[in-house]
Order: C-alpha cells, then structure tokens, then sequence
C-alpha cells in the first residue's frame, strides 16, 4: 500500500508514505492528509494505475466477504446454542410436570378470609409501563367475539387491599396493592394508539412499587409447576406463562415470588403491605 499514488477530487495527485491501524496517509503537492481505510477508496481517493485500483478493491471486497461470513457462522453459532438451551428447558420442563403428575383441576375462585388479600398475577407485556405509570390496570369487557374471557373479567374479583404482581417480558417488575374494587372505565388513551381493543371496559387503581432487579419467573420452573396445578392458573404445566391478562395466583407461589425480589432489592421489605403479606403468610 505504501508507495501506491492515489488521485484525489480536490487535492490532486499524491502518495500513500504510511499504513497503519485503518488510517492511510496521503502525501499530496499542497498538504498531508489521513484517510479511513478502507473508506477512503470506496468515497474518496482513488489508484492512479487502474490495476491496482481494482487490485485494492478487489482485496476490500474479499475482507467484506471473510467478516460477513464470520458473521454468519457466529450468528447460526448463536441460534444453535438458544435452540438447545430451549430444548434443554422444555424436556426439564417435561420432567418436572411428570414429577408433580400435573392434572388441571377445576376452576375454584379463593374464598375470601377477612382481614387477608387475595393475590393477583397480571401480565402486562408493552402495556406495562403505560399502566405503571398510569397508576392501574384495564382490561376490556369483550373481545371481538362479543365474549367476556376469563382472565378479563377477573377485574371484577379484585378488592382494596388485595396484592398484584406485574409481569413484563418474563420478569416480576413490580409489586401494586389494589387502592378499591375495579370499576367501569373508557379505554386510557395512552393505551388506545395500538387500536387492539373495544373502549368499553374496566380498571383497577393500583399503587405501584417498581421493583429495580426484577427476578424472571423461568428461574422458578419447579415451584410454579408445583404451586399451579389448578384451572385458570397465570402458568401452564410446563411452567410457562398462560395466554391471558390477570389470573389469581397461588398464595405460596406469591411469597415465593415475594421473597426472591425481597431478597434482590431489599427496600421492598419496607413496604406495609408486602411486609405484612409475607409475615401473614410465614405464620401460617
């Protein structure tokens, strides 16, 4: 490359005097430049001998080819390795719904003891942080079939002072307490953009507690599967979330649950109604 006399549109004819970590320097009559390698002969300079121009590109084009190939085999390297890590955790999960003989139960709502929340899991997806900010959680009163799914209609159930874990992309982002029962209310615009759902629905006034180092259920396989053998369960018995938006959640599972974000963010534990949950639950 040294040595190579390169023409350039403003400066004229000069000369490559040095090579080194992707830069070359041109010497031209009137000053010295730097160029980005191989940059420069793609935008800016060219080989005054066409040969050797071609030469140089020719030699660009083959190290563009060598990384895009080694792109490749690192991105399929990748997707090799995320495949048999999901086929690993599938067939643990496989065993693990063998081991507790998985077997839906009829659906029974809890029985509500005085003095004592009842525990909600909702899965709010790209929703979360609208709601989160927004102070609640709304669901629709039907779907396009003119049907009221479960796991909407479940709004309904919810009483003040009752507990609901947040879900987001598989992680437990925060803990809220219900401020009163659920009530009717138009679909919040900063949910309505998506234009996904019916305006007609229902909302629940929550106070949020954010949880900085959310914990991800996946890491709870076992105790789900073990805690979720009911009907309308947030978790399937393979231990993977269910299709739907708020679902009831076993008590011991919600401690569980509790517990591990206590443990990774230690100010939970401040909290009133999260203290006295896991203490109500611990004496038990």
């Amino acid at each position: 490359m040294v040595g190579v006399n390169v023409k350039h549109a403003v400066f004229g004819i000069g000369t490559i005097t040095e090579y080194s970590n992707n830069y070359i320097t041109v010497e031209f009559s009137e000053k010295t430049c730097k160029f980005v390698y191989p940059d420069a002969f793609e935008k800016f300079i060219k080989a005054k001998d066409e040969a050797v121009h071609k030469a140089i590109l020719d030699r660009i084009q083959a190290a563009k080819d060598l990384a895009e190939e080694k792109r490749r085999k690192e991105e399929a390297a990748k997707k090799a390795a995320a495949e048999r890590k999901a086929a690993e955790e599938a067939a643990k999960r496989v065993e693990i719904a063998k081991k507790y003989s998985y077997s839906p139960k009829p659906a029974v709502r809890s029985q509500r003891i005085e003095g004592k929340p009842l525990v909600f899991f909702v899965f709010q997806g790209g929703t979360f942080d609208r709601e989160y900010k927004g102070g609640y959680i709304w669901a629709p009163k039907e779907n396009s079939s003119a049907t009221p799914p479960h796991h909407w209609t479940r709004l309904l159930d919810v009483r003040k002072g009752d507990i609901i874990l947040h879900c987001c992309s598989a992680y437990v982002k925060a803990i809220s307490v219900a401020k009163d029962a659920c009530y009717d209310y138009q679909q919040p615009k900063e949910l309505a953009v998506e234009d996904l759902w019916d305006l007609e629905g229902r909302r629940v006034d929550c106070d949020y507690t954010y949880i900085e180092n959310p914990i991800k259920t996946s890491a709870y396989v076992s105790d789900i599967i073990r805690l979720s053998n009911v009907k309308y369960s947030p978790f399937d018995k393979f231990g993977s979330g269910n299709m739907g938006y708020l679902f009831e959640i076993n008590p011991d599972l919600a401690k569980i649950f509790i517990k591990e974000s206590i443990r990774q963010n230690p100010y939970l534990a401040s909290i009133d109604y999260i203290d006295s949950f896991v203490s109500e639950n611990n004496d038990d």
